[in-house]
């Protein structure tokens, strides 16, 4: 029998007030579970090419984005509107190159929309 196993998602509300404290612990949780490289741009995901084997590194690397981006897939609230429009510059990140999503695309496009901007902001 399949076993159901539970996980733990830290939800953004959508609102650039919160990002600050979201995109922090949603990092620290990036950092505990191995990925938070690929967040940051300190490693590069490999595109998904038919045809195409990827080295072990590689592998490793696609196998890791592919959790970073479930969790930043799972972190929004479906009945918040400003959460659904977090959620649309995550799931942009699809396409042929990366069927699974980018990780990394996905936090760039979050962060230039949320993070602050300016002192008065902060």
């Amino acid at each position: 029998m399949a076993e159901e196993k539970s996980i733990r998602v830290i939800v953004f509300s959508g609102l650039q007030a919160d990002w600050d404290m979201w995109s922090t612990q949603f990092m620290a949780q990036a950092a505990r579970k191995g990925y938070d490289d690929i967040l940051n741009g300190e490693r590069t995901v490999p595109k998904e090419e038919s045809g195409v084997t990827l080295s072990a590194t590689e592998k490793s690397t696609a196998k890791a984005n592919k959790q970073a981006f479930s969790d930043l897939a799972l972190s929004f609230d479906a009945s918040k509107t400003a959460s659904k429009a977090a959620f649309k510059l995550v799931r942009r990140t699809k396409n042929e190159d990366y069927p699974y999503g980018n990780a990394y695309k996905a936090w760039v496009e979050l962060e230039e929309k949320y993070k602050p901007k300016t002192n008065l902001s902060l």
